[in-house]
């Protein structure tokens, strides 16, 4: 058997160099962490340009769908595209009402939308006052 003590790590030179390089190694990771992060504009998001002025090339400012309309559409009788227009109307549904219209007639009150695939209660209720079926 030995008879040196049982040495711990903690109690003699080890320690610091233990120390050492934890230290080293956290301020590299706060080094590597600030240098590979992109600068604030990056991060902010990109500065808002004043708007260019339309030019004749240019295609017509088309209204933003979220604008809503100022007159109420009959069902039996809008284009999909005009459908579309209604809040809550997206291309899919909006063909889905002209093609349940073109197969089984005319609609005879708003209600009837909730036999269209994919409108149901709230979507009716929503477009109640938007529309109607003359």
């Amino acid at each position: 058997m030995s008879a040196e003590p049982n040495r711990d790590w903690t109690t003699g030179p080890a320690k610091f160099a233990a120390a050492v390089v934890l230290g080293g190694a956290s301020v590299a990771g706060m080094v590597w962490s600030v240098s590979t992060r992109p600068p604030a504009s990056a991060r902010a998001g990109a500065p808002i340009a004043a708007p260019r002025p339309a030019t004749d090339t240019d295609p017509p400012a088309q209204p933003p769908a979220a604008a809503g309309i100022d007159r109420v559409i009959n069902i039996n009788t809008a284009a999909a595209a005009e459908l579309e227009l209604l809040p809550g109307i997206g291309p899919a549904m909006a063909r889905r009402i002209v093609e349940h219209r073109e197969a089984r007639g005319p609609f005879r009150s708003v209600n009837e939308l909730e036999r269209v695939p994919g409108v149901g209660a709230r979507t009716v209720e929503r477009l109640r006052g938007k529309v109607t079926v003359e």
